[in-house]
């Protein structure tokens, strides 16, 4: 765990935690029919490209926080939860993509990930 952490978690303590139940209060409070699409983009796409990004990952993507590997996988992951969730094949790859990039792009993943993923859901109407 500690290897995959980010320095400034190991600086300031549970702050990824503290991010992430922010992020899944805010989605409950803005799209509450629909945070449970962003509690499971958090529960799969954050740790499946950290596990993923520090095991194998050699391509890093530029001006984000992950590697090709990692985003991949996670993609990949929360695609096949999804669509054995038999959720429809447009919306499982509109969600997965949305929550990798809020992994990979934003500041802080563990409060965009829910957010982002659970607004998709809510535009979608699923």
């Amino acid at each position: 765990i500690d290897s995959m952490e980010r320095r400034y978690e190991k600086i300031g303590g549970y702050i990824g935690i503290t991010h992430g139940i922010v992020g899944v209060l805010v989605s409950n409070i803005l799209f509450s029919d629909y945070v449970t699409f962003g509690i499971l983009a958090l529960m799969i796409v954050d740790p499946i490209a950290a596990i993923v990004g520090v095991a194998v990952g050699e391509h890093d993507i530029p001006k984000a926080n992950g590697t090709l590997e990692g985003s991949i996988a996670s993609f990949a992951f929360f695609l096949c939860f999804l669509l054995l969730a038999d959720i429809d094949i447009v919306a499982a790859l509109t969600l997965s993509s949305v929550a990798t990039l809020a992994e990979l792009l934003s500041i802080e993943d563990n409060f965009a990930i829910p957010l982002m993923t659970a607004a998709t859901a809510y535009f979608l109407k699923l």
